[in-house]
């Protein structure tokens, strides 16, 4: 029987081979299109998802006026906003701030220097890798970032730098400072918010200040807080407005 309809469509079809023709196109195009939208949305709607906590875990975001009337907004936030998130706001669990470092991470061998101008290292609080679940390759995560003067690379770095990713121990220079890794990570996904190639540690309280907005701040909530509670209390530095955004 199956076979039957199938020669008649086949025949059919033969006897207006341009009909045939554009019909097939049509579907074609179609279920082409259906696919490119259903890999869009997947690759939208899986954002930072690799993270076991993304649920929790919120940017701050910062609107403010200038002296000369305009608004801003921007996703940068002041270096003292962290500690106070932690001590003030209800149901905030963990406060990780990112600096980002872009300039040369320096490998120095007995033969020469070795110079890499990186824009994506960011410097971080030792509990990055309790809110953020990097997948790690070698380290700890509980402990990579516990020291201070400590990296964390991707893997695509430790191929870059060492031709291998068994670095633990390496000694790079970042800043003009010497970093020992201490673990390498899997390479984040494109559909990440921080397409980050390495961590290090840092001392914040160099430049704490409210004046400027100069970090990334991230907020982790505890299992059943709400964003609306974690507001309440929230303080008005400056005119400037903090808002927990996914």
């Amino acid at each position: 029987m199956l076979k039957n309809y199938f020669l008649i469509a086949v025949r059919s079809l033969l006897k207006d081979k341009a009909y045939a023709a554009i019909n097939i196109a049509g579907l074609v195009t179609g279920i082409f299109c259906a696919l490119v939208i259903l890999l869009y949305a997947k690759y939208e709607l899986g954002y930072d998802r690799f993270h076991v906590n993304h649920q929790q875990i919120y940017r701050v975001a910062v609107n403010y006026k200038t002296n000369s009337g305009i608004d801003v907004k921007t996703a940068m936030s002041p270096s003292a906003l962290g500690p106070e998130l932690k001590r003030s706001f209800k149901g905030v669990e963990n406060v990780i701030r990112l600096l980002r470092y872009q300039g040369a991470v320096v490998l120095e061998n007995s033969e020469k220097e070795d110079v890499y101008n990186e824009n994506n290292i960011f410097r971080t609080d030792p509990g990055l890798f309790d809110a953020f679940t990097y997948p790690m390759l070698l380290g700890d995560s509980k402990t990579a970032l516990s020291k201070p003067y400590s990296i964390v690379i991707s893997e695509r770095l430790a191929g870059k730098y060492f031709g291998t990713r068994t670095v633990l121990g390496k000694i790079v220079k970042v800043d003009g400072e010497n970093y020992t890794v201490t673990g390498v990570m899997e390479d984040v996904p494109d559909n990440s918010d921080l397409r980050a190639e390495g961590f290090t540690t840092y001392d914040f309280t160099l430049i704490e200040t409210w004046n400027d907005c100069n970090v990334y701040t991230y907020a982790q909530l505890e299992r059943g807080a709400s964003v609306g509670e974690s507001s309440k209390g929230r303080k008005n530095r400056t005119r400037r407005e903090y808002i927990l955004r996914r």
